[in-house]
Formats: C-alpha cells, structure tokens, sequence
C-alpha cells in the first residue's frame, strides 16, 4: 500500500465529514440564493451562516458516518442532493419566469450586491419549460430512488460490493456485468503488506486447478496469508473468474453453513440459505459442481483445524464428505483449506503444502522491507532472530516492527527471547511488545480478543465508546497495533469498509494476561451492551426483518455472553434471533452455540433449566438437531430433560410433541405414534391450558405408517369430502396444505381422481402466493405428487413436465428431495417426450404445470 492510499485510508473518516461539510455549505448557498436571503446583507453574517452550516453537518457527519451502509449512504446522499436541487432548480425557475420577480432587480447596475440576483436570473431563466419540467421529473424519479436504494433487499443487506455474472449460473463469460450493491457475498482474505518467501509454494498452488489443497504448519507460519496470496494471483490471471474466502473461525459445526454461503454467493441468490436448509453436504457439493459445470472458481476454506482427526491426517464429518466428493466430482476449481495438523489424501487431485520456517535470505528481507530507518549490523541481527524463533514468520513480522517502531529495542527483544524457554518464546516475545504499548492500545487489544469475528474499526470503536470516548485518541491506538502487525486487516476490491481481527497466537497471549474472569468480565459487560444498543438502533430502520447486520449483531452478543457465563441471557438472545436465522438458512449458528449451552447444563442442578426461556430453547434446539439427523444428541438431551420435567405438565406435552416431530422424520412411526399420543392423552385428561398440541405430528405419523384413515379423518377438520372436492379453493381460504393432506390421503388409498382433484387445488393456492421458501418446498411436493399419478396412469409426458417443475423448485429449497424426481426422470432420459421438454426454460415448464393444472380445474 503506497504512502498516500495508508495516509487517505488513516484519515478517511476526517476527510469524508469535510467533503459532506463542504456539500452542505454548496446546497445551503444555491437556497439562500434561491429565496433571496442574505443577497443585500453584510458579507459576514454570510460567512458565518456558512460556518456554522459547515461545522454542524460535517461534525454530525463524523459522529454518525457508520449508519447503515457505507456505499449506501453515498448513493442515497448524492441522490438527495442532486434529486433536491434539480426540483428546485425547476420550481424556481417557473416562479422566475412567471412573475415580477425581475423587474426588482436593476440588471443594468454593476454593483456587487446586484450581482448575485443577475447571475440567479441566469441560471434560472435559460432553459425553455419543457426542459425544466424535465428536471422536474429526473429531480422526483431521484428521490424515489432514494427510497429504492435504501429498501432494495434490506432483509438481505451486506455491506460490500461484489461481482455477479450476467448469466448468474455460469461464471467467466464475457457476459460479466458488474453490479454495484450486491447481496451476495465472501468472506474477506487478510491483506498482506509484505511478503517474502514462500515461491515453490505459491507455484504448485498455481498448477492445481481441479483439486484440493491443504495448506498446514503451526501458528503463525503465514498459511492464511499465503493463501490470501495465492487468491490475489488467481484473481490476477482470471479476473472474471468466481472466488470466495470462508473463515471457518477454527469451530466446528459450522461447515455446511460455509458451504451454503459458497453456493449462495456463486448463483448469486438463485439458492438461498434457508432454501437449501434440508440438504446435506453431499448434495450441496454435487449442486455447487453441477451448476459450475467447467467454470474455473478459487474458493478458500480458512482454519478448519476442528475437523481434523490428527492421528489419521483426515477431515472429519461434513468436510470429510465435501473433500471427497471433491476429489471424486470432475470439475475446475481449486480448494484449498488451512489449518495446523497435517493432513492427506491418497489422491493425485489432492496436494499438502506443510509450512517452515524462513530461510536466512528471506527473513533478511523480510527485515529490510519493514524496518524503514538503517540498523547497524542489520544482517546480524536478522540471522540471531531467525535462530531464536525458528524463521517463525508471525514473530519475526512483530520484530521487525516493534524495531521500526522503537529503534534500540532489537537488543531488549534478543534478551527476553534468549531468557525464555522453546516453550514460551511466543509469550515472552509478546509481552516485550506488550510493555512498550500504552493503556488505550492494551484496550483496544482486550476488546478485539473477546470479539468472536473479524469487524469493522468503527464497529470496535462503538463496543469501546463508554471507555475510549475520543475516537482520535482510539484511531492512534488502532493504528498503532496495525504498525506493529498485531492486527489483521481483512479486505477486498471494491470493499469499502475493510474489517480487522487479531492473530488466533495473539487472541490468545491477550486473553491469557487477563485470566481472572472478573477482569474481562467488564470489558465483555460493556461489549455486550453496545451490542443490544447497535441491535435496537438497526431495528428502528428495518421494523420485524432481520437483516444480516443484526442477526450478526445477535450471534456476538450471544457468544459474549456464553464467554461471560450468562448462560440464561445467552438462551434469551438465540430466543429472539432463532427465527432469523432460521429463516436465513443459518440455524447452524443456533446449533453451534446451542451445543455448548447443553455441554455446559447440568439438568439436575443448572439454575436456568426450570426457566420458561430454557423450555422455549431446547425445544427449538431439538426440533433443529432432528432436521440436521444430530438423534444421538438429540435424544440424550431430551431424556435428561425429561428427568426433571413433570409428567403432568404442559412442559411435558410439548416434549412429547418433541419426541413424535423427531421420530416422525426419522420414519420410526410407531415410536412417534407413541409419543403423540401420550401427549394428547394428557391434554385431554387435564384439560390443560396449553398451546402445545401433537395432534398434527400424530396425524403424520399415522398417514405414513398407513392409517390413512385416522389421518384423513383429522385433516379434514369435520369437512366433507364431496364438499372440499367441489368448493371455490380460493374463496375458502382453507389454505393449500390443507387440499394436499388430504389429496395425499386420497392418493395412499388409490382414489387418483379425486386426490389429482385437491393437488391441483393446492398447486393453484400456492402459485398465487408470494413464493417464498416455503411455499417453493410445497410447490414441489404438489408438483411431484401430480406426477406420480400421472405416471401411474401412463401420462408420460406431462409427468415428465411436473417431475422437472419439482427438481426446479426442491433444488431451491431443498435439494436432497430433488433427487426422487430425478430418479423417476431418468428411466425417460432418452425419450423424445423428454429431450423436448429439456430444451424449455424453468419458466416455461412452470408456465406448462400451471395451464395444465387450470385445465383441469376449469375443463370445457
């Protein structure tokens, strides 16, 4: 980064509050002119009017810069401005044109006073008044726009730019059109400032373009950054080609949400989070490959050291499955992970680049290229450090840079390294630099350790505002540290705000200087309650929708809180933010976190377990693990759980409803028989007044397990069935899953017209709706049962039509139920019935589904 770029991005926030300074005092002057204010008035009244215009606006603009987003804001400020100015331009000027304004004002004169006045009439009195009702219009279509920009996809906001495809499916045709707010996007890689070394490295990475590589090595040997490197010269040569950066935060249980991220990124929104919610990670990487067909793409997978079985050298559970299905699947795409141990794979497609340390070469430039001032025996020194720390690149970094920084310490870091043992030379190193940092740097440093994620510098600043209430004296300290390479800075092209953490090494020396839980607990208390107010300020602009600013917000203060031990106002916040991340696709967040609550919850003797929140949040948590097949978990859970709930208790019937919802799924139909109606029983006996009820799930159940009848006869809510069979569909309102339980019960016991009667009556209903993900999940069940009765009865072409409508839509929302139409469709892949077919669009099949569907609801 050259001198002027480090110098304008230290000062950015300073500079943009001048410049919207500037814009206010230019607006304020035109209306002042406008109404004629001030024109015949002392020149320094003016002056200060524009002063205190100037210093008001720019200093409002310092104070608040961070609300929503940054390119947003710009976009919205310009359009205000220039929306605003061209309607008053217009009104003005038909005011002007149309009346004695003029005749006031003497042109003739000279006199300085008048001047302005003749320079308005200019201006406003030039243009014809269809040109001016031109301005009139652009002026109002700009500030609709505003509102436009600002609503645009809120509920899926992100504050980085990003580059989709004109054909969104496949990336790297030279139909790549940019786009400039995006909703969809990556991770950021860590800038890297200097970079020596690492040549052989970086030129096997080049060569591998259909595999996996694992870059491995202990911490601090440089495997993000050499992958951020390798990233950047992949960008370099293939600028239209697809990438994406996932930092897997070294945790587990979050993989498959990584994965989802890639492929919503990839198809830029075709699939969703929450509409890929059911699948698996097999699934997931044969759709990602599928749609990538021979599209070169880079994606990087950063510390998944939790899925690693070390004295296997392999991946564990769902990256295991990814990996191999990489290396089985053809495609043209480089993988590549990081993470410590060290891990193979007994393929040709799969590639290990274990990290060293520097050589003497390379840390000797490594040295020159970071310490700017001349040091005597410079050579001497830098081969003594690389000895000492191994070439341990993290370290010497920090040398080199505490030296820049402080010129004779070089001697005081030799000593305390030379005093130190192997074992705790990364201690002894950092608190060398630790002594030489002042109080607000040491803050900054604790407050970023207990961040879970990278953030931006404003946000920090905001978690420290109660303790650092000068932002100059925050951005000194901030600064500071990143001289000193203490904090990773993590950025992209076209980002305008970048976003910083610490080294995992560095995380943990902070945390270990402050190992007496009341001291952190401070900090984190002070943390946690910027968080709540950063919540309710982004809740005022976007009214119920979750945005994926505040569920971010929700998850840090969950993990703060679980750092704390708060484990009741912990389950408090997943509570309020379970539905947004459900309806996001990222439950795993709730899972992850979820997790460490009941590793830490002792049924018998935990405070929060009699709590109503607690009852709310392990049924949540359970109904979760049983839609991502965790029974194991699930089901101890729920047993210690039920050791301490009251059998005749409302708490115990939704635990029963519990237990007949996750055996339902599992399709063990008699233990959710059971359960459902242990829990029915109850509630007709006590005459309880709960909404907990598993009368639903026992009518589920029972369909599946083949007591349609009973089923039926629940579903129909006392209707008969003559009557459901010819009434208005869409007067009822009885909704479409109403039409396609019951039709599925009609269709179990082969009465195929009258059940094709009510599928089409559910497919109508769900067509009209909205289409969100849900209704795209139930449109394919509609469209897939239409097609087995229609293949029952040899109507093999239509069937083929209602088969692919429900591949499109499953694969949308769920796409592990894609792979029953799939199967079926194959035994036709030859027909002619289906090689026409294949040629129409996705609109055009649903169009086709839906005219047949009308046809039969409204035959000639």
């Amino acid at each position: 980064m050259s001198k002027y770029t480090s110098w304008f991005h230290k000062n950015e926030p300073l500079i943009n509050s001048l410049t919207v300074g500037v814009v206010a005092v230019l607006v304020a002057t035109l209306l002042l002119a406008i109404i004629g204010s001030g024109l015949s008035e002392s020149s320094k009244y003016i002056a200060i009017t524009m002063l205190v215009i100037f210093f008001v606006s720019a200093s409002w603009h310092y104070k608040y810069k961070n609300w929503e987003l940054h390119a947003r804001r710009r976009l919205v400020f310009t359009l205000h401005v220039f929306g605003a100015t061209l309607i008053v331009k217009a009104i003005v000027s038909f005011v002007i044109q149309n009346s004695d304004f003029i005749a006031s004002v003497d042109l003739v004169k000279g006199d300085n006073e008048e001047l302005s006045a003749r320079i308005l009439y200019s201006v406003f009195s030039s243009f014809p008044w269809y040109l001016d009702l031109s301005f009139l219009v652009v002026g109002f279509l700009m500030l609709l726009s505003t509102y436009l920009v600002i609503h645009r996809n809120i509920e899926n906001s992100s504050s980085t730019f990003h580059v989709p495809p004109k054909d969104k499916k496949i990336y790297g045709g030279e139909s790549d059109i940019r786009l400039a707010l995006s909703t969809y996007d990556s991770d950021l890689p860590p800038l890297v400032d200097v970079w020596v070394g690492r040549q052989s490295e970086l030129e096997l990475l080049k060569h591998t373009n259909n595999g996996v590589v694992t870059i491995t090595g202990i911490g601090g040997q440089g495997k993000s950054a050499l992958a951020a490197i390798s990233l950047k010269d992949f960008k370099k040569t293939n600028p239209k080609c697809f990438w994406d950066w996932r930092d897997c935060r070294e945790q587990g249980e979050t993989f498959r949400t990584q994965l989802v991220s890639v492929i919503e990124h990839f198809t830029e929104g075709d699939y969703t989070a929450s509409s890929l919610s059911d699948a698996d990670v097999i699934s997931l990487t044969r759709l990602l490959f599928k749609h990538a067909q021979q599209a070169r793409g880079f994606v990087v997978f950063d510390n998944v050291d939790h899925y690693v079985e070390v004295e296997q050298s392999l991946f564990l559970s769902d990256l295991s499955r990814f990996i191999n299905e990489c290396l089985r699947v053809e495609h043209n795409f480089t993988i590549l992970l990081t993470c410590r141990p060290r891990v193979n794979y007994a393929s040709s497609r799969f590639r290990e680049v274990y990290l060293r340390g520097l050589s003497a070469a390379e840390v000797l430039e490594l040295f020159r290229e970071k310490i700017s001032h001349k040091i005597v025996d410079i050579e001497v020194y830098a081969e003594k450090f690389r000895k000492l720390t191994n070439g341990h690149p993290l370290w010497l970094n920090i040398i080199a840079s505490q030296i820049n920084r402080l010129p004779n310490s070089a001697s005081v870091f030799l000593d305390q390294l030379e005093s130190g043992g192997i074992d705790d030379q990364s201690k002894s190193m950092l608190r060398g630099v630790w002594g030489t940092l002042n109080e607000n740097q040491r803050l900054v440093l604790r407050c970023m350790s207990e961040i879970p994620r990278a953030t931006e510098s404003m946000r920090i600043y905001d978690y420290l505002r109660s303790q650092v209430k000068n932002h100059n004296k925050f951005d000194k300290a901030f600064q500071a540290l990143k001289t000193l390479s203490l904090i990773i800075e993590k950025t992209s092209e076209g980002v305008m705000s970048s976003r910083f953490e610490l080294h995992p090494m560095v995380k943990s020396f902070v945390r270990s200087e402050y190992q007496h839980k009341t001291e952190r607990n401070d900090l984190i208390d002070a943390i946690i309650i910027q968080c709540g107010e950063v919540i309710i300020e982004l809740r005022k602009h976007t009214a119920s929708v979750f945005t994926v600013e505040i569920l971010e917000e929700l998850v840090t203060k969950a993990e703060l809180e679980l750092a704390k031990g708060s484990y009741l106002e912990c389950i408090k916040t997943l509570n309020g933010s379970t539905e947004g991340l459900v309806r996001k696709g990222i439950q795993d967040e709730f899972v992850r976190l979820g997790i460490v609550i009941i590793e830490n919850t002792d049924y018998s003797k935990s405070s929060w377990v009699e709590s109503n929140d607690f009852e709310t949040f392990i049924f949540r948590l359970s109904k979760l693990f049983a839609e991502t097949g965790k029974y194991k978990i699930l089901l101890k859970n729920l047993d210690q759980y039920m050791s301490v709930v009251s059998q005749g208790t409302s708490r115990f019937i939704g635990l029963c409803d519990v237990y007949a919802y996750a055996y339902w799924l599992n399709e063990e139909y008699a233990e959710a028989i059971l359960w459902a109606e242990k829990g029915l029983s109850l509630k007709k006996t006590s005459g309880l007044d709960t909404s907990y009820d598993t009368e639903h799930n026992l009518a589920l159940s029972r369909r599946d397990s083949g007591e349609v009848d009973k089923a039926l006869e629940y579903f129909l809510r006392g209707e008969q069935i003559s009557e459901v069979l010819v009434d208005d569909h869409i007067k009822s309102e009885r909704g479409a899953q109403f039409y396609g339980n019951i039709g599925r019960c009609l269709a179990l016991n082969d009465q195929y017209n009258d059940a094709i009667k009510l599928y089409c009556k559910s497919f109508d209903i769900l067509v009209r709706e909205d289409g969100d993900t849900d209704t795209k999940l139930n449109l394919g069940y509609a469209s897939y049962w239409i097609a087995e009765i229609l293949d029952e009865t040899d109507n093999i072409k239509d069937s083929l039509c209602f088969y692919l409508n429900a591949v499109y839509q499953w694969e949308k929302r769920a796409a592990k139920l894609a792979e029953k139409p799939t199967m079926r469709i194959s035994r036709f892949s030859e027909s002619d019935e289906y090689l026409s077919l294949i040629e129409m669009t996705e609109l055009e099949i649903s169009n086709k589904c839906s005219e047949w569907v009308s046809s039969e609801l409204n035959p000639k």
